[in-house]
């Protein structure tokens, strides 16, 4: 396939631990070339699909998309009512599968005549009812819905902001907004239970600007890069900042475990780090693989198993030109004899 499609595969029931064949796609999608797709999300029981269209060099007619399990589109919603520039970065969808949140850009953000170049958009997945509809002033990074949807959280430019859903299910509204001066938040994730909200933030010593664009800088400079991952508390309509952990390098991309408790957080020297709700302003442990190559890590993601432990795996670049990235799984085991939960 090529990077334009977007493919969902079924997997049979499989016998031998090895299967010489290929696995067949369930089914595909493709947009209209050269239109690509930037971010998917599915809900717990892969019953529907979101998606959205986007072009990294250029303008389009970008869309968002619902699809069901079986590879038939529910609807599809214009992000814009005319050709926009680059088009959706990222897609949420409610764990239940009731709500669907997008973001993005619709117009360069170097072009000075349009001061929004941001947008943000909610819906009702059955019906495909417009919850939020709203221009922001830097291109939507992430967006992250709880559970039941009832809450979304986004991050664009130097600001955080979470909304909540109304009693009628009708539409959302801003309950919060943090605004940091010289850190751009590249990352935001809420936990499933909507307890909790993450952000990563970078200021590269370059750039006054704090912009969060720059992930493929040279591993060279990002010795000078600093970071941090806030953290923030939510309990009906309030939402207080809990805690700030820096960093002594830039951090790229956030994840959290589905009580909140624990997060991790992938950074710019190709390290990753968690942290614990008990201490917000402290990483737990950080771990940074023997490699020499190790550049930039991007990717990251937490579970945690019933048993207590907690596992984080991480996504890197490596400046090799023979291979272009690095992947590690870090456990962190609960320490049994501690009763304070140790790991």
């Amino acid at each position: 396939p090529s990077q334009h499609d977007i493919i969902f595969v079924s997997f049979p029931r499989i016998k031998n631990k090895m299967k010489s064949q290929p696995l067949d796609s369930t089914w595909h999608f493709a947009p209209t070339t050269p239109l690509q797709i930037n971010s998917v999300a599915i809900d717990d029981d892969g019953s529907r699909c979101a998606f959205g269209s986007s072009f990294e060099r250029g303008s389009g007619d970008f869309y968002t998309y619902l699809f069901d399990g079986e590879g038939s589109q529910i609807w599809q919603k214009p992000i814009a009512t005319s050709t926009s520039y680059q088009g959706v970065f990222w897609v949420a969808l409610s764990s239940d599968g009731n709500y669907f949140a997008s973001g993005g850009e619709t117009s360069n953000s170097k072009d000075n005549n349009n001061p929004q170049p941001g947008y943000l958009q909610a819906f009702a997945a059955d019906s495909g009812n417009e919850l939020l509809n709203i221009n922001l002033y830097a291109r939507v990074n992430q967006v992250s819905l709880s559970k039941d949807g009832h809450y979304l959280a986004v991050c664009y430019g130097h600001t955080i902001e979470v909304f909540q859903l109304n009693q009628a299910g009708s539409g959302y509204s801003s309950i919060f907004k943090d605004k940091l001066v010289t850190f751009g938040i590249n990352s935001c994730v809420i936990s499933r239970d909507g307890s909790t909200v993450i952000a990563s933030c970078i200021h590269y010593a370059d750039d006054d600007s704090g912009t969060a664009d720059k992930q493929h800088e040279s591993k060279e400079s990002s010795t000078a890069t600093t970071g941090q991952i806030i953290s923030y508390t939510i309990s009906g309509s309030t939402v207080t900042k809990a805690g700030v952990c820096g960093l002594e390098t830039g951090c790229m991309r956030v994840a959290v475990t589905d009580s909140g408790q624990f997060c991790a957080a992938s950074l710019h020297d190709g390290s990753c780090v968690m942290v614990h709700a008990e201490s917000p302003d402290k990483i737990k442990w950080q771990c940074k693989p023997d490699n020499p190559d190790l550049s930039l890590a991007y990717a990251v993601d937490i579970t945690q198993t019933d048993g207590g432990d907690v596992f984080v795996a991480c996504g890197a670049n490596l400046d090799s030109k023979i291979n272009g990235g690095f992947l590690y799984l870090v456990k962190s085991e609960k320490m049994v004899y501690d009763s304070q939960g140790a790991y």
